[in-house]
């Protein structure tokens, strides 16, 4: 099981730091919901819910990254239209890839592991999440969803380590059991 690092520890990352202060509220309140879950069970069988901002945080901060990188044009950033899901999904037939399919961009500035763990934290922790699908399990345990918020807040770390131009091998573990500062 991910062990998250403790909001001290996250709030003074420099990963973090980097956040909007959109971003930064939407992460800490999924980790006051964890919390609150945890300290007062509810007795719920899907804590999807406590996701949900991280999955919002991670929308916005993919969109933010995109644009910071030149990956995707104002327009396509301000647009309600673009669509983050087709932008990085790699398997999108060639036929179908626009100007707005960045998968192979993201490749490029931050390496394939990247590019593939950002799509993979898309289709995990947001679409499985958001969408119910009726021939899948669609409840997610607390422990799930500790997991998906870890996986998450990994890939936006090193997605900044790589937009600083940070050593990728050198970043962070973000659910390391590190201990309060």
């Amino acid at each position: 099981m991910s062990r998250l690092v403790s909001p001290k520890v996250l709030v003074v990352s420099s990963w973090f730091l980097q956040l909007s202060e959109r971003e930064k509220q939407m992460i800490l309140q999924s980790y006051q919901l964890l919390e609150r879950e945890k300290e007062h069970p509810s007795g719920f069988t899907d804590f999807s819910f406590i996701l949900f901002p991280v999955s919002k945080a991670y929308e916005g901060f993919l969109k933010r990254y995109l644009l910071e990188n030149d990956l995707i044009a104002p327009e396509a950033y301000k647009s309600r239209k673009f669509r983050i899901g087709k932008a990085i999904n790699p398997d999108i037939s060639p036929s179908h890839r626009d100007e707005h399919w960045v998968y192979d961009d993201i490749v490029r500035v931050c390496g394939e592991g990247l590019a593939r763990d950002m799509w993979q934290a898309w289709l995990e922790c947001r679409n499985r999440v958001f969408h119910y699908f009726y021939d899948e399990d669609n409840v997610f345990s607390l422990t799930d969803i500790e997991e998906m918020i870890a996986q998450v807040l990994q890939v936006m770390a090193t997605a900044v380590a790589c937009q600083l131009g940070d050593d990728l091998d050198g970043v962070a573990d973000i659910t390391a059991g590190q201990t309060d500062p």
